[in-house]
């Protein structure tokens, strides 16, 4: 009998062992690289969100300055939603709130993105739906806003609001009649010009509401005059804040039915008797006449049931004028100072509630006349300030003129700015 033994080979555990590690390193590396190429994609999604997230408040925010005009709101929102990442059809909304309504007061912008994959597609994700939203909101103050902006009207420095109404008797039509005249800055005038002076320099654009014409000979129009141009509504008057404002500094002053000035006494909060006129001024009736050689102002004045009359010759300070009465610029050589800057502002319905008679003066004042006229007969006066009133009228023989807008004293004019406005995102 033979006997026979099989010796086991030598590392044949070893091998086995090797294997399973192989085989364990490999799917331990493909779950990792796996791993880091979802976390790769996640971190893409995360970056794409992010930046239309940024795109989406950028122009909810673009779009809710422009309520209540939603139409040109969502052309800013739609706008800057691009500028900022977003493609034009991954505006899945954009649109005013509350919807329906007259007023909106919120804005709203969805964007819709289908981000594709790098990785993941291999786990059957060719791509992931990213979505975003962001509602900005404006809220108007109903406090005075001493610091507004000032109506754009005012930059221009002749304007003239009575519009062109067929088969009415109402004149809109503004004469020029001045020879020799310059006038800086834009003209607007709602209803028609007509310039029947000579020689006159028109510098800014001329526009009005309905027709430019005249008889006049050798006028330029240095940036074009343009018939039919589009109706600009006037400044409002504010007459709250000056009428406050003079009472608080006791130059609030009222002529009575008994003819007789009475002043505002701010310890008693009552009219009291005699008033005590400005500086360089004096009562005469139902006048406030400046006729001093020299006279500051200094404040806001409001008078009540009175007319105000500059006759003197230098005029100094700066402040506002406002009275129901008309308002009076005669006799010669009426200087203001270089650094006034003053508002005048006429309530009156008068076709000459600002009347401007004077002949070579200097007036840094801006002229206001909401409801009436402004009339600028004199000759060789220059203007620093602007003219702005329901109806203006240089007749003619009013001669050598300059008319220029002067910031500081528009500035003075008591007339409604623009509320502040707060903008915040509130989704």
């Amino acid at each position: 009998m033979s006997l026979s033994s099989t010796r086991p080979r030598r590392g044949s555990g070893r091998d086995c062992r090797s294997g399973a590690s192989t085989v364990l390193f490999a799917i331990s590396l493909t779950m990792m690289v796996a791993t880091l190429g979802i976390a790769i994609d996640v971190g893409y999604w995360y970056h794409t969100k992010s930046i239309l997230q940024a795109a989406a408040e950028s122009a909810a925010l673009a779009g809710v300055v422009e309520l209540p005009n939603a139409s040109a709101a969502a052309q800013d929102a739609n706008s800057l939603a691009t500028l900022n990442g977003a493609l034009a059809s991954e505006i899945s909304v954009s649109r005013a709130l509350p919807i329906g309504s007259m007023n909106p007061n919120r804005y709203e912008v969805v964007l819709r993105r289908n981000s594709g994959t790098i990785f993941s597609i291999v786990l059957g994700v060719a791509s992931v739906a990213i979505s975003v939203r962001s509602v900005a909101q404006i809220d108007v103050s109903t406090n005075p806003n001493p610091k507004g902006d000032l109506p754009p009207v005012l930059a221009n420095t002749l304007y003239s609001g009575r519009e062109f109404v067929e088969g009415t008797s109402t004149p809109d039509v503004v004469n020029m009649g001045s020879n020799s005249a310059e006038i800086e800055g834009p003209i607007q005038v709602n209803g028609s010009l007509n310039v029947s002076g000579n020689s006159n320099e028109f510098e800014g654009p001329v526009r009005a509401g309905h027709a430019i014409g005249g008889n006049g000979n050798s006028n330029q129009f240095q940036q074009g005059s343009f018939s039919n141009s589009a109706i600009v509504a006037p400044p409002v008057v504010d007459t709250a804040t000056p009428l406050a404002a003079a009472k608080a500094a006791g130059t609030y002053y009222a002529y009575d039915a008994s003819n007789h000035w009475n002043q505002w006494d701010p310890a008693s909060g009552t009219l009291v008797q005699p008033a005590v006129a400005p500086a360089g001024a004096a009562f005469s009736t139902n006048k406030l006449v400046f006729s001093a050689s020299s006279a500051s102002l200094s404040g806001i004045f409001y008078l009540q049931g009175g007319d105000i009359v500059f006759s003197g010759n230098n005029v100094s300070g700066s402040g506002s004028f406002v009275t129901d009465g008309t308002i009076t610029f005669s006799g010669n050589s009426l200087n203001f100072s270089a650094s006034s800057a003053v508002g005048f502002v006429s309530l009156s319905s008068d076709p000459k509630a600002i009347n401007l008679t004077a002949n070579t003066s200097t007036i840094h004042s801006a002229l206001f006349a909401p409801n009436g006229g402004v009339s600028l007969s004199g000759n060789s006066t220059q203007i620093t300030g602007g003219i702005y009133a329901n109806h203006v009228d240089v007749p003619n023989g009013a001669n050598s003129f300059h008319l220029s807008s002067g910031a500081s004293s528009v500035a003075q004019l008591p007339v409604m700015r623009a509320p502040l406005k707060y903008v915040h995102l509130v989704d």
